[in-house]
């Protein structure tokens, strides 16, 4: 992994953990995408593995929309548990859920 997507990769996990500890679920309602409890962080499961392709199902159970009230009008925030959030000034304030992936170096791209 070169040096910058290392700062990269890095950086990301710091905005995850930030914001996993900013979610405030009394102003919260959570949104049930399949069974599983309230709060359930998302999931990545490695399916299949071989020399050719990995296979990884990555399943959401939820997220919570928080309110928030600006200039008379009510906004809703979608956040993820164990999730970061997308900061980048004018862009909306999105969640980000990202997962470490090892590929070996035994070939090309």
């Amino acid at each position: 992994m070169s040096p910058m997507k290392t700062v990269r990769t890095g950086l990301i996990f710091c905005m995850m953990c930030l914001a996993a500890a900013s979610i405030a679920t009394d102003n919260a309602t959570w949104i049930s995408l399949n069974s599983m409890p309230e709060g359930s962080p998302p999931e990545a499961v490695v399916l299949q593995t071989n020399l050719d392709r990995t296979v990884i199902l990555f399943e959401m159970p939820g997220y919570y929309t928080e309110d928030l009230e600006a200039d008379g009008v009510t906004y809703q925030i979608p956040r993820i548990p164990d999730a970061g959030m997308l900061t980048d000034i004018g862009s909306p304030e999105l969640p980000v859920v990202t997962r470490w992936v090892a590929i070996p170096n035994t070939g090309g791209v």
